[in-house]
């Protein structure tokens, strides 16, 4: 269970040659975002376009980021829809911004739960309309292109589907996946008692607590492990917790 979402308020731009700003959430992936580029078309305004974009991890998705060209001020709205039978549907969370100048434009929303290999919908709603940045190369999403004043979508398009597209969030600190095994045996420095967890999050710290008392921050090796000792402990039960992931196990020891 994620314990804490990391939101930052504002308008998240990076110069096209590559600073960026400073943000709590994490760069999760991209879309052609590591990709050479060149203006793109102008978008016309009140209207919506709508990508389809498959996820690689699972992560809290706290922001989606655009690059865009030009040097006026754009008013624009940032969208996740659902995935409904390839064409864009239901609304799970927008944001407005102001953009201004060439670089990556965005800002933080609520954040969702998305899984590897699940599909979506990501916009931009345009009142005064913009200029986009597409790469050289790379993919072509399939995009979807709506009208204010019509209620129906047009496509779906590919022709100029190289959007350059980054998503920002948190991953979550625990699978679902995990377990946790203790053993406990006598060693030179007297009843040691060692706590393995598995099938964790790469990456990700957990806190390990034995009896409620000696608590201690793990980091999950890249494959999925965490490993902690206590040496030497009191002979009898002990219990040790996995505080973030619901994890509990007891055991005997000497």
């Amino acid at each position: 269970m994620r314990t804490s979402f990391a939101l930052q308020l504002g308008v998240a731009v990076v110069s096209c040659s590559g600073a960026s700003s400073l943000f709590a959430s994490e760069y999760i992936e991209g879309v052609n975002d590591d990709l050479p580029y060149e203006e793109g078309s102008a978008v016309t305004g009140q209207s919506e376009v709508a990508y389809r974009w498959t996820a690689q991890n699972r992560f809290y998705l706290e922001e989606i980021r655009w690059r865009l060209t030009g040097d006026s001020t754009e008013a624009l709205t940032v969208r996740l829809r659902r995935d409904t039978g390839g064409e864009p549907g239901a609304l799970l969370r927008e944001v407005s911004f102001v953009t201004s100048g060439t670089g990556w434009h965005g800002a933080p929303f609520a954040p969702y739960p998305v899984e590897a290999g699940e599909s979506f919908f990501v916009t931009i709603h345009s009142t005064d309309g913009y200029q986009d940045c597409n790469s050289i190369g790379g993919d072509f999403l399939t995009y979807y292109h709506k009208i204010d004043k019509i209620k129906e979508w047009y496509g779906p398009f590919t022709g100029a589907g190289n959007r350059m597209i980054q998503f920002w969030g948190e991953r979550p600190t625990c699978t679902g996946d995990e377990t946790l095994t203790l053993r406990c045996k006598n060693r030179p420095c007297g009843p040691r008692m060692k706590a393995v967890m598995k099938h964790g999050q790469p990456g990700a710290t957990v806190t390990f607590t034995l009896d409620a008392d000696d608590t201690v921050p793990v980091e999950i090796n890249e494959n999925g492990r965490a490993t902690h000792t206590w040496c030497p402990v009191d002979s009898g039960e002990h219990f040790v917790i996995v505080i973030e992931c619901n994890l509990l196990e007891t055991k005997n020891c000497p």
